[in-house]
Order: C-alpha cells, then structure tokens, then sequence
C-alpha cells in the first residue's frame, strides 16, 4: 500500500476509534472494547493532545485508565509521547489537590497545575515528533485486514 494510503488509511480508522470513546464511559468501554483499548487510547490520545495538550487530554480522562495510557505509550514504542505524559503523571500526582481541583472544574478555570500542563505540552510539541509517526506501526497493527 502506498505511504499516502496508508496514512489516510491511519487517519480514517483514528477517527473510527475516537467516535468510539465519545460517550466517555472508559469503564465501559475497557470492558466491551477490551481488545480495541489499546487503540482507542492511542485515538484518543493522538487526538486530545493535538487539540488541547495534556491537559486537555488529562481532563477528559478524568483520572480513567491512566496505566493502560502508559503501557499505550510503551506497546506503541511512541518513546517521547511516554516521556511526556510520565511528565505530566508526575506534575498531577506532585499537586494533586491542584489535580482533583482540575478534574472538577469546568477547565477554563485558572488553575495552576492546567498552566504547568500547558507549558508541558508546548515543550513536547517543540520537539516535533507526531504521535501518528511515532506509533505508526502500532496505528498500522489496528487497521481492519
């Protein structure tokens, strides 16, 4: 399959796998999607961070399934997209009246640890590595046969 097949082939199914995660329900969907969860965490990772940075995606995790994120991150070999979100796991857990704060805010409000995430996420896009790139063979290894 040619490189630009492949990609919007990778982009399509992201984009099947994050309307997959809009209810929001992880419980739920760790249960009924077992198989898939690895790839719907990448969608909806790959997604928020690019919208939003971590503390975007951190918020609309809201606490849910952040070890599977991690082993997520490893599995796919996206080896700067773990570094950061160890960061960010460890900015939330160093503050984490500021962390339960957050999760219970409507997120545009002030918020310290919000601004530390941002900061976070602005360092990880300097390094200009995609996360699309980075775990692209594991995108490719949930592509439908």
């Amino acid at each position: 399959m040619p490189a630009t097949t492949l990609q919007a082939a990778i982009v399509i199914q992201l984009n099947l796998w994050l309307a997959s995660t809009s209810s929001g329900d992880w419980q739920e969907l760790a249960s009924t999607h077992a198989p898939h969860l690895p790839h719907l965490l990448a969608a909806r990772f790959d997604y928020d961070v690019r919208q939003g940075g971590f503390a975007q995606f951190l918020y609309n995790m809201h606490g849910h399934l952040l070890a599977q994120i991690e082993d997520m991150l490893i599995t796919a070999n996206a080896h700067v997209a773990h570094d950061f979100y160890v960061q960010a796991i460890s900015l939330c857990l160093k503050n984490k009246a500021d962390y339960q704060r957050f999760l219970a805010s409507n997120y545009n409000e002030a918020n310290p640890l919000k601004d530390q995430l941002h900061l976070l996420s602005v360092a990880y896009f300097a390094k200009k590595v995609d996360f699309q790139t980075e775990a692209h063979a594991f995108l490719v290894s949930g592509l439908p046969v």
